[in-house]
């Protein structure tokens, strides 16, 4: 299932709908690592799309240490996605080598352009049943905001669209 967004901006009327997609990078060693990835404008599509996201190194070390200290269970996000505490850690092991050879910044995962402007939070603004919250970023052409809601979900093909090391669509 793809989740969609609507994405609008007030000033200038412009919409749009975004669908997060299923994505991995495949490994030197023939194994694959799901794409962590978020909304955002990219200057070379000039629309909002997904883009890379990732963590710092020393972030994701934490990230592990936190792991390996913790009970064995717990209420865990990981737990929503059926892993255990150590299918867990493997995952943060891997994106941890990943992001250690990883040179380049973040691309569009549409078109590759380096760098896309992610979306921030806006605390002010009413999200989704009323919370606080909405996903926004400027819009280059009137200086409005582009505000993104998550509208509902797409069936979607299961395979990942795989992208090399360095964030270059493979397929």
């Amino acid at each position: 299932m793809g989740l969609l967004h609507e994405i609008e901006c007030a000033k200038c009327g412009v919409r749009d709908v975004v669908e997060q997609k299923r994505r991995a990078y495949r490994l030197e060693g023939g194994g694959t690592l799901p794409v962590d990835a978020g909304l955002a404008w990219c200057r070379g599509c000039y629309r909002v799309v997904e883009g890379e996201l990732f963590e710092s190194v020393s972030a994701l070390r934490r990230s592990i240490e936190t792991l390996q200290q913790a009970p064995p269970s717990g209420d865990r996000f990981a737990d929503l996605l059926g892993l255990t505490r150590d299918e867990e850690i493997a995952l943060l092991r891997d994106r941890l080598r990943w992001r250690q050879a990883r040179r380049g910044p973040p691309r569009c995962l549409e078109c590759g352009h380096e760098s896309p402007d992610f979306m921030m939070m806006d605390d002010k603004a009413q999200g989704i049943a009323g919370r606080a919250g909405r996903l926004w970023v400027e819009h280059p052409f009137c200086l409005g905001r582009l505000t993104a809601r998550a509208v509902g979900d797409r069936p979607s093909d299961d395979r990942a669209i795989e992208y090399s090391a360095e964030g270059e669509r493979l397929s």
